[in-house]
């Protein structure tokens, strides 16, 4: 038996779209409020969901709909399990 591993946001592909502090994501399409540097693989269907598009060790982040914070992380977690054919299954909690 193998214990689930609990990977803290460095592939989150849930659909939280708030940050640690409660702000709004801003859509990953979006230039406004703030002109993204980095945007996900398909912003598009990323909508304005927390990712981490840079690999930062501090777990997925978003840029924020309010003009005075530019970005933010992310609380967000998810279960990474190993089903019997050996791949890798991730779950949003």
């Amino acid at each position: 038996y193998k214990q689930p591993a609990w990977t803290f946001t460095a592939d989150y592909i849930g659909d939280i779209s708030v940050t640690e502090s409660g702000l709004t994501c801003q859509p990953w399409v979006e230039n406004s409020p703030h002109l993204p540097k980095i945007r996900p693989n398909n912003p598009a269907q990323a909508k304005n969901y927390c990712r981490n598009p840079d690999n930062d060790p501090k777990g997925a982040w978003c840029y924020t709909t309010d003009p005075n914070t530019r970005f933010q992380y992310c609380k967000c977690t998810q279960k990474t399990t190993e089903d019997s054919s050996g791949f890798l299954q991730l779950t949003k909690i």
